[in-house]
């Protein structure tokens, strides 16, 4: 079973500069405040390097308030410095290299026997040394990966608060319509993540997906 906190939209109107820096959402205290007592594993998300420091207060927020829960850690930023990350802060037990689908439910079906070693994809301090895992292989068949569970996140937020990744055309839902990319441009964290490997999923499904979202969420651009 799984829950979601979306701390940018359960709080998109709070906006606090601290530092020099710009936060949107919630607070850490009422992020953290969110999270069930009775979690089994908690899983953060850090995709840009920008938003490191801030994961790192939250991280540390959430180990304080869960001491014994396993706390797992992925995205782009974290695939790009692991061994920074797990050293820079302590909290944090394991991360996620990569595509994230089938490393993370291996990680929560097989947890308490802490072999991470034999588990593909995953960065781990044993004994504070540093010990990271085969790489995972890229998942080929994108099209039998599950369309996003968006109903575990409040989206009417998003789509009434023009939250979108372009040029505004009404109720935008995002789609990843293929995985990679084949080119190794120097400023892109794609080599490191995805590797060379370029996969477009079937056009049929995408389309299905688009579909699925007019209906559901009455959607009228798609980024």
């Amino acid at each position: 079973e799984v829950a979601c906190v979306d701390a940018i939209a359960e709080d998109i109107d709070n906006i606090v500069e601290c530092d020099g820096f710009m936060y949107q959402g919630l607070s850490i205290d009422d992020t953290v405040e969110r999270i069930d007592a009775n979690t089994g594993m908690i899983g953060v998300s850090c995709m840009f390097s920008q938003d490191w420091l801030y994961t790192k207060d939250l991280l540390r927020a959430i180990r304080k308030r869960f001491p014994d829960t396993p706390i797992v850690v992925g995205g782009e930023h974290i695939t790009a410095m692991p061994e920074f990350c797990l050293r820079d802060c302590p909290e944090i037990d394991c991360c996620v290299l990569g595509e994230g689908e089938e490393t993370l439910v291996e990680l929560a079906k097989h947890w308490h026997h802490r072999r991470f070693e034999a588990i593909d994809g995953v960065a781990f301090l044993r004994d504070a040394e540093y010990l990271q895992s085969q790489p995972r292989s890229r998942i080929r068949e994108v099209d039998e990966i599950p369309h996003p569970a968006w109903d575990l996140f409040p989206m009417e937020v998003y789509l009434e608060t023009r939250n979108g990744h372009g040029v505004y055309r009404g109720r935008t839902m995002g789609i990843l319509a293929t995985r990679g990319c084949p080119y190794k441009c120097t400023f892109c964290s794609n080599p490191v993540m995805y590797g060379k490997l370029y996969i477009p999923r079937d056009p049929s499904d995408v389309l299905d997906e688009i579909e699925r979202y007019i209906h559901k969420y009455n959607c009228t651009n798609v980024d």
